[in-house]
């Protein structure tokens, strides 16, 4: 029936049908008896799906959460064991040590984002320095919370483009625009980026990090009710660059960077199965 209402109708923004064409449309209409059966049993069947999905929105609340605490435990040195071969490299030791807002393990140390990663540096590409078919990311592209890319636009032949960022494969993308939406994205490509967007080199920082586990620093329960708080401007706060080089980082031995992102993936992995089980 519904496909037929939709062929019918008529109007563009505000579709409708006229009372002529609906008076045209065919209804099977049962014994009066099998009607009084099918009632109940369409009654039913219409309160098990409203319960259904009350309960699908609370799984997902809950698998959310679950995320969430993962990257709290992982932030914090709390989710996979601390190896006394694994120690900090000599750069890391010769960072100027910062108070951090919670305890971390003894051969964890807490630095700025400024003097542990080149925050800020970024190179401006103009519309004619952008080549055809070049990859345009805007915000509104990545998905909230999980830095999921929802879709890929291309530079066309003749397109205007305002200045853009430009990124390589395996920069960290960082919305500083509305930073409490938790836009964080690890560049599986080169491309362009809005202005709200600050890509990070990792692999030229002064420091070795994993790229992983800047996104889950990034992306942690933590760091984005504090930017939150740090961002000025009402309708589109934003985190300014000087407020976000002083924010602290905690930095783990390389080896268990590593290993803690394993752990995240995994866990991740089968957060989003269980969610695509819910749709």
């Amino acid at each position: 029936m519904q496909s037929w209402l939709n062929e019918n109708s008529v109007g563009t923004a505000q579709k409708g049908i006229y009372l002529k064409t609906l008076k045209k449309l065919m209804l099977p209409i049962p014994p009066l008896a099998e009607q009084h059966r099918i009632v109940p049993v369409m009654t039913d069947a219409d309160a098990m799906i409203r319960s259904l999905s009350s309960h699908q929105k609370v799984l997902q609340e809950k698998i959310e959460t679950v995320q969430a605490k993962v990257l709290d435990l992982a932030i914090r040195g709390r989710l996979v064991e601390q190896r006394s071969e694994e120690t900090l490299s000599e750069e890391v030791l010769s960072l100027p040590e910062v108070e951090g807002p919670f305890e971390i393990p003894d051969n964890w140390k807490w630095v700025t984002l400024g003097s542990a990663l080149n925050y800020g540096n970024v190179s401006n590409a103009e519309s004619e320095d952008i080549p055809d078919n070049g990859w345009i990311l805007e915000l509104e592209d990545i998905e909230k919370n999980t830095g999921r890319i929802l879709k890929r636009e291309y530079k066309k032949p003749g397109m205007k483009l305002s200045t853009k960022r430009q990124f390589s494969k395996g920069m960290v993308l960082y919305s500083k625009l509305r930073p409490y939406l938790n836009k964080v994205v690890l560049a599986d490509d080169e491309g362009y980026c809005t202005s709200e967007i600050v890509p990070i080199n990792v692999k030229d920082a002064p420091v070795e990090l994993d790229a992983r586990f800047v996104v889950y620093w990034l992306r942690s329960p933590w760091f984005v009710a504090k930017t939150n708080s740090l961002s000025y401007g009402v309708k589109m706060p934003r985190l300014g660059t000087k407020d976000a080089k002083q924010l602290p980082i905690p930095v783990p031995p390389l080896a268990e960077q590593r290993r803690i992102c394993e752990v995240i993936e995994a866990l991740q992995d089968i957060c989003s199965k269980l969610t695509a089980l819910l749709k």
